[in-house]
């Protein structure tokens, strides 16, 4: 008892003395220009309080809305304004089916019971079985637990500190696109730019590379891994739902031989039939937009710009309208 009384009485000293020198910074800290954002396509990583939130994306790149010109047309704001419910963006740039385990068991411990999370899945996701069990976020997902499992004294402090210099002094908007976008000017503006026009040679590189990449190797759907994405949530009462996402095939045949085209095009369909088949028999529940979205709504193959994140939030509100 003693020994917390002088924890509070010191953090209470510290916290004044703190306020006294640290005006300067702060006032300083409310002009845009000194500003520290962080890119909000890590939002896991800063995101310390979950409880508003009863619905969440997880995946990579393609479900990061990486290719808007607005906060407000991130998949996950849509979905918001078609729902008016709150939705946590946290997919990871390049994260693999690993990191998204990773990303599940973490959401496990910390969203409500009763939440939903969407699991997405890009065609190219079951391409190859060596990147599989790959962690492209495995330090970041191990600091989360030595942080989770550090002693009373060092959380409550961590707390103050964060609290004290990044949410008091130094003043920062770390979940804002647009503030994101403005300081990194020419970086994210691509909203409304699709792949047969001012992104042709671009997309048309990406392409071949993989296409070459790709040629002689087979597909394989790590069920496990799905398995265990699934069951960790459900064990915390949350639903995963799988998003199928779409390819690109005006792309594919743009840039390929029609018989290569097709080659393509049918080695993913059949690799989508068999992950459907293997949701409809274990029961889980997903949504298959592999077929759903337009040419127009891509930047490349597997990418989409503020068309595609339409589509992906609508289907996400369908769905949610279909449980209630």
């Amino acid at each position: 008892m003693i020994r917390e009384k002088r924890l509070t009485l010191f953090l209470g000293k510290a916290a004044l003395l703190l306020v006294l020198l640290g005006l300067p910074v702060y006032l300083l800290g409310l002009v845009p220009g000194m500003q520290s954002v962080n890119d909000p396509r890590k939002f896991l990583f800063a995101q310390k309080d979950f409880s508003s939130f009863n619905y969440a994306i997880i995946g990579d790149s393609v479900f990061c809305s990486y290719y808007v010109d607005s906060d407000k047309e991130t998949m996950w704001a849509q979905f918001e304004q078609l729902t008016g419910k709150r939705c946590f963006p946290a997919a990871l740039n390049g994260a693999t089916i690993a990191d998204m385990t990773d990303a599940a068991e973490y959401l496990a411990r910390r969203l409500p019971p009763g939440s939903t999370v969407f699991v997405g899945l890009i065609p190219s996701r079951f391409v190859g079985k060596g990147i599989v069990r790959h962690r492209n976020y495995f330090n970041d997902f191990d600091q989360l637990k030595k942080s989770s499992s550090a002693s009373f004294f060092k959380r409550t402090l961590d707390d103050f500190i964060d609290f004290a210099f990044q949410g008091f002094l130094l003043y920062r908007e770390p979940y804002s696109l647009e503030t994101f976008m403005r300081k990194k000017k020419g970086t994210f503006d691509t909203g409304y730019k699709t792949w047969d026009k001012a992104a042709w040679q671009k997309a048309n590189q990406q392409y071949r590379t993989f296409v070459e990449s790709q040629k002689k190797v087979e597909t394989y759907i790590d069920t496990v891994a799905l398995t265990d994405i699934r069951e960790s949530l459900a064990a915390r009462g949350i639903t995963a739902v799988f998003v199928l996402s779409a390819l690109n095939q005006g792309l594919i045949r743009e840039f390929s031989s029609p018989e290569e085209a097709m080659e393509f095009i049918d080695k993913f369909s059949r690799t989508k039939n068999d992950l459907v088949a293997y949701f409809d028999r274990s029961g889980v529940e997903y949504i298959d937009l592999f077929d759903r979205i337009d040419s127009d709504c891509f930047v490349d193959m597997v990418h989409l710009n503020t068309c595609g994140d339409a589509v992906m939030a609508q289907a996400f509100a369908d769905y949610v309208s279909s449980v209630k």
